[in-house]
């Protein structure tokens, strides 16, 4: 199976051979003949590449766009969330600032804000510097003031908590930053920017009992990405998949967000914990991965854990975790 990537790499890559083809024959063309006006031929074989391109380029840039249109219409229409102090000053804030940075804010109670630099190297837990106030008001919106800037920046909270998700604040000019909180924030904040956490690592290893006949759902992780401004992750899929006590597996198809989800058995294949490692290998016809437990979180009964084709949450609970699938993908796709 292909991923949307691979798909684009892959069209890429043939519009460019062909493209070239087409190119190096009509210089051809031009070298044996100079029948008609050599800038008109040129000027025709413009209009063909770039109608060319078009074609194949269009519909990967429209699609993208408009995804990310809805998305933002979301955000800007999403009802606002009060904060509390508590849930400010209760443990630092991990801003996703890019797709592959973040940085650090402190919240204490005597409304002094602290904020650290932007950090681009995994493994590293920021030092915070005071650098202004901060203050909610009669609402539950959060301001904040800068020392260094004259004007104050306006947060609204306008998404759930749960399931390891970026916290989304909106600002007035209708864009929305991730906030990671909570004490996994730190973990979660380096496993969507850098793919595992540097700075503390997990703990836990896998093990057969973990797994071994539970029925699991999934969904690939993070389900949110950060750029120029949030966005539902354009490669966000879901399924299930059997761990059955014999050493056997059986998994559903990867379930796009859009349509109807499909749980039915679709695959099968074979398991097996390596104890030593603490690491799970998994074999689907010729595909074999090796899965890492990243983050475990026993109070939800779920696990961050990574593949080589990419980082997934898993939900344990063998009584809601098709529930706590659905809930997981409406706080993403629809803010909760």
């Amino acid at each position: 199976m292909f991923d949307q990537t691979t798909l684009q790499k892959f069209m890429l890559t043939t519009a460019a051979a062909v493209i070239a083809t087409v190119t190096l024959t009509s210089c051809k063309g031009v070298g044996t003949g100079m029948e008609g006006n050599i800038y008109e031929k040129m000027t025709i074989f413009s209009l063909i590449a770039l109608t060319f391109i078009a074609v194949i380029f269009i519909p990967f840039v429209s699609s993208d766009s408009k995804a990310q249109a809805r998305y933002r219409e979301l955000v800007r229409n999403a009802a606002p969330l009060p904060l509390s102090t508590e849930w400010l000053t209760g443990n630092p804030v991990y801003v996703w600032d890019s797709r592959k940075s973040f940085f650090k804010m402190l919240f204490t109670t005597d409304g002094s804000l602290f904020e650290s630099e932007i950090v681009t190297s995994n493994g590293l837990d920021p030092k915070p510097n005071r650098c202004g106030t901060w203050a909610l008001t009669s609402t539950g919106a959060l301001q904040l003031t800068r020392e260094s800037t004259s004007g104050t920046r306006n947060f609204t909270r306008i998404s759930q908590d749960g399931y390891h998700l970026p916290t989304l604040m909106r600002l007035s000019s209708g864009f929305a930053e991730a906030w990671f909180l909570g004490d996994n924030g730190l973990a979660e904040q380096q496993i969507s920017c850098f793919g595992y956490p540097g700075s503390c690592p997990s703990s836990e290893k896998f093990t057969a009992g973990l797994v071994s006949g539970l029925t699991v759902y999934w969904a690939s992780y993070p389900p949110v990405i950060s750029g120029s401004e949030v966005s539902a992750n354009p490669e966000l899929a879901f399924g299930v998949v059997t761990f059955h006590p014999d050493g056997t597996l059986s998994k559903s198809i990867n379930n796009p967000v859009e349509g109807t989800p499909d749980y039915r058995p679709s695959f099968t294949g074979t398991w097996q914990v390596d104890e030593h490692f603490g690491v799970l290998n998994v074999s689907l016809g010729l595909y074999a991965t090796e899965v890492t437990l990243l983050l475990y979180d026993g109070r939800q009964q779920s696990l961050l854990v990574g593949t080589t084709s990419g980082n997934e949450q898993w939900f344990l609970d063998q009584e809601r975790g098709k529930e706590d699938l659905i809930r997981h993908l409406e706080i993403v796709t629809g803010l909760g």
